[in-house]
């Protein structure tokens, strides 16, 4: 795990090697160990590497590396877990290695292979850049669900600069930064901005499972390079048509229970597998599903010495402490937590700006921090249960969206618009009970009309995806954000199948964008390197094979993983509703974060960066305080507004 950055001119100019030094030092923090950079001879080019020994902590593993052949020059984060496999292919074709880093396997492989061939073959998290010398060919490639980060700016026939993080962007002297206006708004719909948009304009985020290659004569075109898939969620699912480079799938004539040991040694081997390391490895623990599951199986391939960690808060609604100190005391595991109170939390708030470089606003990004910092005084690398409920139907959100589209499905279209106007009209308190039973809440009267009136929209939805979109979003940004259009998602038409289609949706946006960036941003802040073997393609082509029922049955979720957690914990340690992984937001804002709230949403401070309708914006921080609590609506306001007040004159 490391951090990357660099340049490739394509109009003749140059970059002072300080100046890539200065972008790579920008991303320390990602690789505290060692930091490396290198430029061709007229420095058109560089390449600038910060580095997390992981593997090979010696010199053989330093970056940027060099091919034998003198052809190859590669700048690399991440971790490739089948290196051994093609380390043994290798050498059969005559590669010599003066190390064991993995490192020194992908650039072997790339010089014997070729780049697309190469990349199809790995199976890890990775985002590298690489130059080829002899085509003169600058390429970057992102793994498969987007693990790992990697950003760039292509301006056709000038430059492109790249890097793990934007900070690392900044630091280059012809770096160009403009607020994006339809990327703001996809920020107030979702929490976070999805790729390939950035906050920036004509800044992007590699999408996953895809390579961007650009010649140094590149013509000058006006046209920017396409990124070209090497791997597809929707083929290796065969949710398309073509079969997938990973190919484990289960039999069509297996039983239930011969399907659950073939997922429980198929997940004990992606763990075994991400275990390879030189340094101390544990894992997050939280006392739900998919990390207990996690946690039985490293317990299991390790011989019982797993490190696990989990983080409590003093405010017992939001705790889970107790829950995985249970899971860990009967799989017998070292485990170390840690309780938090609020003053904990509320010291990560300011630096939120500078963690993530756009606004992100999953308020779960702070227990997440804190977490990672405590792990990072006793290991370098954790695994982390993220996954399960994309891959599985674990999400409370699922059966709920199901539940109303069923009932919104029932009515003609010709008397939705009635019912809508209907529910406008009446009184929140007649519809109090009707409003209880669907969102199985006692709701104050503020907050309920707020869901009546999202009701009456979601009534006027005619497309389940077009009705998944508004149960999922925070506010429809039209409403803050003058003259904003929904751009079409990058990965086109999913599933019609309306589960088939939310799960789809979340693995390929929410989950790459939402939670791996959270983990990645807040773990790598601290130098850890986290790995989440769900995820592993592998497990993603078998999950998508097995029978709807042996994951998700009546609002019932993860039912395989359930069963195969069982083996190693009791039920009673597990089976309960669950909690997520939140902070109190409400609480915050209303009490001890309220002047702060009030400054950043001051109509001054919401005028200054002259993208909101600071009259619209104001009239809902009105509701809010009057009681119609949406509080990670008003979250993404906060950050929005801190993040550009930490930006602007640097950034932009």
């Amino acid at each position: 795990m490391c951090g990357l950055a660099g340049f490739f001119h394509l109009d003749g100019r140059t970059t002072d090697r300080d100046d890539l030094l200065n972008m790579t030092q920008a991303l320390h923090h990602r690789g505290p160990d060692d930091g490396g950079i290198w430029t061709d001879a007229g420095r058109r080019v560089g390449l600038g590497h910060r580095r997390l020994a992981i593997q090979d902590l010696s010199v053989h593993g330093a970056q940027p590396m060099h091919s034998p052949c003198g052809r190859y020059v590669l700048a690399y984060n991440g971790e490739i877990y089948n290196s051994p496999v093609l380390r043994t292919a290798l050498t059969e074709t005559g590669a010599v290695f003066k190390g064991h880093s993995d490192t020194e396997v992908l650039l072997a492989a790339i010089a014997q292979w070729g780049l697309m061939a190469a990349v199809k073959k790995l199976n890890g998290m990775f985002a590298f850049a690489l130059m080829d010398l002899e085509t003169h060919t600058l390429s970057l490639a992102r793994d498969c669900l987007g693990e790992k980060p990697l950003y760039y700016t292509h301006r056709p026939g000038e430059i492109l600069l790249f890097g793990s993080e934007l900070k690392a962007l900044w630091r280059h002297p012809q770096w160009q930064g403009a607020i994006d206006q339809q990327a703001l708004g996809l920020y107030f719909r979702h929490g976070y901005i999805p790729a390939p948009h950035t906050i920036f304009k004509g800044v992007h985020k590699l999408l996953p499972g895809h390579v961007l290659s650009i010649p140094q004569n590149d013509g000058g075109s006006a046209t920017p390079v396409v990124p070209v898939p090497y791997w597809s969620f929707l083929d290796a699912t065969r949710l398309n048509t073509m079969m997938p480079p990973h190919t484990a799938q289960p039999g069509t004539t297996d039983t239930p229970e011969d399907l659950e040991a073939q997922l429980d040694a198929l997940l004990t081997k992606t763990i075994e597998d991400r275990l390879i390391a030189d340094v101390p490895v544990g894992a997050f623990l939280s006392g739900g599903i998919d990390s207990s599951l996690v946690a039985a199986l490293m317990q299991k391939v390790t011989g019982g010495s797993a490190h696990t960690f989990s983080i409590g808060f003093k405010n017992e609604r939001y705790n889970e402490a107790g829950y995985a100190k249970d899971v860990a005391t009967h799989l017998g595991t070292r485990h170390t937590e840690l309780y938090v109170g609020e003053k904990e939390g509320l010291d990560v708030v300011p630096d939120l700006a500078t963690l993530y470089d756009e606004p992100f606003a999953d308020s779960s990004q702070i227990p997440t921090y804190l977490v990672s910092q405590m792990a990072k005084k006793e290991v370098t690398v954790v695994l982390s249960g993220d996954g399960g409920d994309e891959l599985f139907g674990g999400y409370s959100r699922y059966a709920l969206t199901l539940k109303l589209w069923r009932q919104v499905s029932y009515l003609p279209g010709g008397v939705k618009p009635l019912v809508a106007k209907l529910l406008a009209m009446m009184p929140a308190r007649c519809l109090a009970p009707l409003m209880g039973l669907l969102t199985q809440q006692s709701l104050n009267p503020a907050t309920l009309r707020h869901k009546i009136d999202r009701l009456g929209q979601l009534l006027t939805i005619e497309t389940f995806p077009l009705f998944y979109r508004a149960m999922i979003s925070q506010m429809d940004p039209q409403a803050i954000v003058p003259g904003f259009t929904e751009p079409a998602p990058w990965f086109g038409a999913l599933p019609t199948d309306p589960l088939a289609h939310m799960q789809a949706f979340d693995t390929l946006m929410y989950l790459p964008d939402d939670i791996l960036a959270k983990v990645d941003r807040a773990a790598m802040a601290h130098g850890l390197e986290v790995r989440v073997p769900l995820i592993d393609p592998d497990v993603v082509a078998f999950a998508w094979a097995l029978p709807e029922k042996m994951k998700y049955n009546q609002g019932d979720g993860k039912l395989i993983l359930r069963k195969i957690l069982a083996k190693y914990v009791p039920p009673s340690l597990f089976e309960r509703p669950k909690m997520g992984f939140g902070i109190p937001l409400t609480e915050w804002i209303d009490g001890p974060l309220a002047s702060w709230a009030e400054d950043l949403l001051s109509p001054e401070s919401l005028a200054k960066s002259g993208l909101l309708d600071v009259a619209a914006v104001r009239l809902l921080y009105a509701q809010h305080k009057a009681g119609s609590k949406n509080p990670s609506f008003l979250w993404s306001l906060l950050v929005w507004q801190q993040w550009y007040a930490a930006h602007k004159g640097t950034a932009f």
